[in-house]
């Protein structure tokens, strides 16, 4: 992809990123490792039920993801020739998200424990899909581990 094109992708993503949370300031995050969702277990583990978790809601969770998804469907298949395609587990008690390139597709995880950690919003979950979608349209440098060298590396994403 041409500088030009990313340069005004980046921008795109910038603005749909206002779009999608509705306008609303980026804050500090803080966390707080001592709350009961991290001493029950894992940091990587926060179940729906935890105690001290993010205020995101399933519907938060849903709403997000179905917005990105119509925003930035038709421009990946546009500028990467990739279908886009979001997996998503709510009741998934494991703090994670991820790129993905499975059969033609660019795949887009996130995990419910992410939308539950403290600090999380609705910003927070716009702004980790962004960086996904970075490891598709992200150009050069390119990830070095062995079957992901189609992805820009992590401070391009």
């Amino acid at each position: 992809m041409e500088t030009s094109k990313k340069s005004s992708l980046l921008l795109f993503v910038l603005v749909i990123l206002n779009v999608i949370t509705g306008g609303q300031s980026p804050a500090v995050i803080t966390s707080d490792f001592t709350s009961s969702a991290f001493l029950q277990g894992s940091y990587f583990h926060l179940p729906p039920d935890s105690e001290g978790i993010s205020k995101v809601t399933v519907s938060d969770y849903h709403v997000g993801l179905g917005r990105f998804l119509s925003y930035f469907y038709q421009r990946v298949l546009k500028e990467s020739g990739l279908s886009l395609r979001l997996i998503h587990d709510w009741e998934s008690p494991y703090f994670g998200a991820h790129a993905s390139l499975k059969d033609h597709a660019a795949e887009i995880s996130l995990l419910g424990g992410l939308a539950r950690a403290p600090g999380a919003s609705p910003l927070v979950l716009a702004a980790v899909l962004c960086h996904e979608l970075g490891h598709f349209i992200g150009g050069e440098p390119r990830q070095t581990i062995v079957h992901s060298e189609w992805a820009s590396a992590e401070g391009q994403a």
